[in-house]
């Protein structure tokens, strides 16, 4: 039941709370958490596509907090370099796997690696008995993006999250999983984002990524980002498009038919990771309303559980090609 990877908010980067929050809720939830991730800034990747730096260089204190609980409660814990807007040139790929030396010399397992040219080149052969995942920023969503990653070494391969809403395409996945499996003698582990927020089909999602990734300056905090994110979400036809897994149990149970992790966002939004650990405790809880509190996207639409399963058997496959459909428009009236 190693389902859920969820994240270190660097608000848990101040030990206090870190003790009296986060290392109790691993405890009790330990079962179910495949991997924790955290932010750790190296001189390869100062920034990342959060736009998240710690200025003040805690990373010896997250470490030893996480290889605390890698070690206690039996949890992989994961370093996140998602910075696919860097220089990759050999002498940046040979600085990350000194990085990556340094850090399993200490007992970490398990690292993202952002650039699949590093894993084919020499990561993967440098590093066999290490565990490798990608990250989001590549935006793999056909079998055939997964397939080729998993060739190129990586053990977990984050899928697009527009895949929500195309089951036809989740279909296919887990048919390449048993492929690539009897083919290759290993699992290609398959990871998909649950609640993000972001909108299905993002035209600016990239863009969002490169600011944040090249910029000292945080995306919500510029003006550039006045007339996208924040204000679709005051939309309600909008927000009924947002690429969020629905937070009902029956829902979860049939994404995991498909892909192996659901992945909580809230590494750089303690609210998110508060609203994760609402939507893990109740999953664990055997609860079919995961957000109960109703502080989730869809709260002021989707006012019944019926209504929300009425609302996902029309949208779990329509992929969202809303330029050919007003379902969401029609349901708002």
């Amino acid at each position: 039941m190693k389902i859920f990877e969820i994240p270190l908010s660097t608000y848990f980067h101040d030990y206090n709370r870190f003790k009296e929050e986060f290392e109790p809720f691993v405890a009790e939830y330990k079962d179910y958490i495949n991997d924790i991730y955290f932010t750790y800034n190296s001189d390869v990747f100062i920034d990342d596509a959060m736009g998240l730096f710690d200025e003040n260089k805690k990373n010896e204190q997250v470490l030893k907090m996480m290889l605390y609980i890698q070690y206690t409660y039996k949890v992989n814990v994961c370093p996140t370099f998602n910075n696919i807007y860097s220089d990759m040139s050999d002498n940046k790929l040979n600085n990350f796997m000194d990085t990556i030396e340094l850090l399993s010399d200490m007992g970490i397992k398990m690292f993202q690696v952002p650039y699949m040219h590093w894993m084919i080149n020499a990561i993967r052969d440098r590093f066999p008995d290490l565990i490798f995942k990608d990250t989001v920023l590549q935006r793999r969503y056909t079998p055939q993006d997964l397939w080729v990653a998993g060739e190129a070494g990586y053990d977990y391969v984050n899928v697009d999250r527009n895949v929500i809403r195309d089951e036809d395409t989740l279909i296919d996945i887990k048919k390449m999983k048993s492929k690539f499996r009897n083919k290759f003698g290993r699992d290609l582990k398959i990871v998909l984002l649950a609640n993000e927020t972001c909108a299905g089909r993002c035209p600016v999602m990239d863009e969002h990524y490169m600011f944040n990734s090249l910029s000292k300056e945080q995306y919500f905090e510029s003006n550039i980002s006045q007339n996208t994110c924040l204000n679709w979400k005051q939309n309600e036809v909008k927000k009924l498009k947002i690429a969020n897994i629905f937070p009902l149990k029956s829902e979860v149970d049939r994404i995991l038919k498909y892909v192996d992790v659901i992945k909580m966002h809230g590494r750089g939004n303690v609210g998110m990771w508060y609203n994760s650990v609402e939507f893990i405790t109740n999953y664990v809880k055997g609860n079919e309303v995961l957000i109960p509190s109703g502080k989730h996207i869809f709260s002021k639409t989707m006012v019944t559980e019926d209504r929300y399963k009425k609302f996902i058997s029309f949208t779990k496959n329509c992929k969202f090609q809303c330029w050919d459909c007003d379902f969401c428009e029609k349901i708002l009236k």
